[in-house]
């Protein structure tokens, strides 16, 4: 006991002795020279996450739900021009706009959702921007139906674990954003192949989902907006984009087929030719980079009342994406070039260990956060700022959500009865 009371007293010796007073004194004398600064900078922080805040309650949203018709005939790549007429940064081209009435540009949320195995696709917005996601759809898919529906997240609006239990997790992908996914283009899907020939990767999810039962809800989330650049390294000054860093990469590539030859004459530069995989990593680079590019969050949710809740469906929504990655090295040499990116399980609400989690308090609040952060489709700003934010262009993004067609048998998602056709011209007025 003696030595635990003695460690205490030079402990707080430490604190009452001539070198803390001198620090104290330092820090008191120069907090003129450096106490505003810090304030000032506090002040902006809340000031600016304040005015985005009012400025994002302010708006009104709507939800839209897609039915599809029997057969969709086109590939992802009506997806991609869909996409390119939802790219916009406006909402944050002046200081003005920025700083005085905190606009932010505008993001959508892309959502496939389960009520108990009956699959709906649903697309969340400001309702200022519903004319613009309607005519792009239309544009591309004319025989579908847009309607406004009420949202469906109210079902678990104030959280209850008496009434559901939850589950749920972010997602974020293994390599650098620049390195693709595999994309609708990688299983051939750009050559509108008939129906029974198609390989569609959405079909997993969306079958995944068709399976649930009474009682049971999964839904996912695409929550995205126009890619803008961003601070390189912590810098105010240098600026880059995710097509900068690609660039990189392909700088990388090419550089490592740079091969050097001891001659009588001193060293002879070459550039070998590119293996079969360099080939195909920098036709996939050179590609994506020529596309536009949205900032993404996804998101899934598991929840059922405690009698229809099944934890081996959880297994299902870790793994739910891996047929758009590949094989991926771990190494940094250019073997990395080959790997397919991957999007992966990065944080879940539960812990793998008990003493993780105390008496599951952390869990519970994990579960309150994602619940809120879905509902208010938040990924880019406070409350729910959040790092598992990466990017894909619009071949990528494309890929992850369009309308299927028939390649799917399942009958529990949501299609219109009968195919839509204009009235024939010689009708009796």
């Amino acid at each position: 006991m003696d030595i635990f009371i003695e460690l205490f007293r030079e402990t707080i010796s430490v604190f009452t002795g001539p070198e803390f007073a001198l620090a104290y004194k330092f820090v008191y004398v120069t907090s003129p020279f450096w106490l505003p600064f810090f304030l000032a900078i506090s002040f902006w922080y809340v000031w600016v996450n304040y005015i985005r805040s009012r400025y994002i309650a302010s708006l009104e949203y709507i939800l839209l739900e897609i039915k599809l018709p029997p057969e969709v005939y086109k590939s992802p790549l009506a997806m991609e021009l869909v996409l390119n007429g939802l790219y916009t940064t406006a909402g944050e081209t002046g200081w003005y706009k920025l700083y005085i009435r905190g606009s932010t540009r505008a993001y959508f949320s892309f959502e496939i959702v389960s009520l108990e195995g009956n699959v709906h696709l649903y697309v969340w917005a400001r309702k200022i921007t519903k004319n613009i996601i309607e005519s792009q759809f239309y544009s591309q898919y004319p025989n579908i139906e847009i309607t406004e529906v009420p949202d469906y997240t109210d079902m678990v609006a104030h959280y209850d674990p008496s009434i559901y239990n939850l589950w749920g997790a972010h997602y974020k992908l293994k390599l650098p954003d620049p390195y693709p996914i595999k994309t609708y283009l990688d299983f051939g899907l750009e050559k509108d192949p008939k129906e029974e020939f198609k390989v569609d990767p959405l079909s997993a999810v969306i079958e995944y989902l068709s399976v649930l039962g009474k009682g049971e809800y999964a839904c996912f989330q695409f929550v995205f907006r126009a890619h803008k650049e961003k601070a390189k390294g912590g810098s105010w000054f240098k600026k880059t984009t995710w097509q900068d860093e690609a660039r990189e990469i392909i700088d990388e590539i090419y550089e490592n087929m740079e091969n050097v030859q001891e001659t009588e004459d001193g060293e002879r530069r070459f550039r070998r030719s590119p293996t079969k995989g360099e080939s195909m990593a920098l036709e996939r680079l050179e590609r994506i980079i020529t596309k536009p590019a949205f900032d993404v969050g996804v998101r899934s949710l598991y929840f059922a009342k405690p009698e229809n809740y099944k934890g081996v469906n959880i297994p299902g929504l870790v793994n739910i994406f891996k047929q758009f990655g590949g094989v991926t090295f771990d190494d940094k040499s250019h073997n990395l070039a080959y790997s397919y990116n991957t999007l992966a399980i990065s944080g879940a609400t539960d812990y793998d260990y008990p003493w993780h989690d105390f008496r599951k308090i952390r869990e519970m609040s994990n579960r309150y956060e994602i619940v809120d952060a879905y509902r208010r489709r938040q990924f880019f700003h406070t409350p729910h700022k959040m790092d598992e934010v990466f990017v894909l262009s619009t071949e990528e993004l494309a890929t992850l959500f369009h309308p299927i067609g028939t390649v799917l048998q399942t009958s529990n998602i949501e299609r219109i009865s009968s195919r839509k056709a204009e009235p024939p011209r010689n009708l009796p007025r």
